[in-house]
């Protein structure tokens, strides 16, 4: 269950983006969410969390409020789903 609310965060910050007209960042997030083959659940977060991490250290001072306010409940999700 922990997943699946990662994934409805994740689902939701791609549609905040779109509607902000932030494109990439959605089309990444689609691309490794829907289409690529994972090995196993936490293989994905991993990989979620590099990008959210290379898109925040990009856009730190840029960034849309609601947007960043979201990568980090996102963030916060993976790190206690893969703790421990």
């Amino acid at each position: 269950m922990i997943n699946d609310n990662i994934y409805s965060l994740i689902d939701a910050l791609i549609d905040l983006l779109r509607g902000i007209r932030d494109d990439r960042l959605a089309k990444i997030l689609e691309h490794r969410m829907y289409k690529v083959s994972w090995t196993c659940g936490s293989e994905l977060l991993e990989e979620i969390s590099s990008v959210l991490g290379s898109y925040v250290k990009d856009r730190e001072q840029t960034m849309n409020p609601a947007v960043a306010e979201l990568i980090r409940e996102i963030q916060e999700a993976i790190n206690s789903a893969t703790a421990g």
